[in-house]
């Protein structure tokens, strides 16, 4: 399976060692793992020193609706399913994905966001 992990921040943080964590993991598990983050960022940096495939052109920070929009055509090309943190579990009902991909990431990995939200 092809999964996003959105680490989407300019620091290294909590968040950000977390999806590194999840993404280390889902690779260890023979899938396919890419990180959104923010280029040329320190969170950039570690994820790139820790061998993950990163997604750094993808521009989801936009005020922009049509580059938004553009944005989330980009990413629905190429992933199965996405895993957010943050302010990018708005975007995950915008990509459309199945409900059973989100019903699969949502009981593995995001229980306590859901259940807060």
């Amino acid at each position: 399976m092809r999964i996003l992990i959105g680490s989407n921040v300019h620091w290294w943080n909590a968040e950000a060692a977390y999806a590194s964590k999840i993404a280390q993991l889902l690779l260890q598990a023979g899938h396919k793992v890419f990180v959104l983050t923010r280029p040329d960022s320190l969170n950039s940096q570690k994820l790139g020193s820790l061998g993950l495939s990163l997604v750094e052109h993808i521009n989801l920070n936009s005020n922009n609706p049509f580059q938004l929009f553009l944005s989330y055509q980009k990413l629905k090309k190429f992933i199965d399913l996405a895993h957010a943190h943050e302010k990018e579990k708005l975007y995950r009902d915008q990509l459309e994905l199945s409900k059973e991909q989100l019903s699969l990431a949502e009981k593995k990995f995001n229980q306590s966001l859901i259940e807060k939200t």
